[in-house]
């Protein structure tokens, strides 16, 4: 959300230089470049099985059932673990 209401900017200039920065959320964007910008890591949703994943969402069911894809931990290199 922070990327599309353009907060992020202003968010991670408000980080502590020795705090790790997670990214954590279903619609997180899982790539590298976000490492540049001072993100340690980002966790958001793998899309395995997509024809079972856009059925889930016309039927509108919960997303705790939601089981065409698996949760992902993607971190920066070097990056200490959270």
């Amino acid at each position: 959300m922070t990327l599309i209401n353009k907060t992020l900017p202003r968010l991670l200039e408000l980080v502590r230089p020795d705090a790790q920065l997670c990214m954590v959320g279903p619609s997180v964007p899982l790539s590298d470049v976000l490492f540049s910008y001072g993100v340690d890591h980002l966790s958001g949703f793998f899309v395995d099985e997509p024809a079972m994943a856009m059925n889930i969402v016309r039927q509108g069911i919960h997303p705790r059932i939601f089981r065409s894809g698996h949760m992902i931990l993607y971190s920066a290199p070097g990056a200490d673990k959270p």
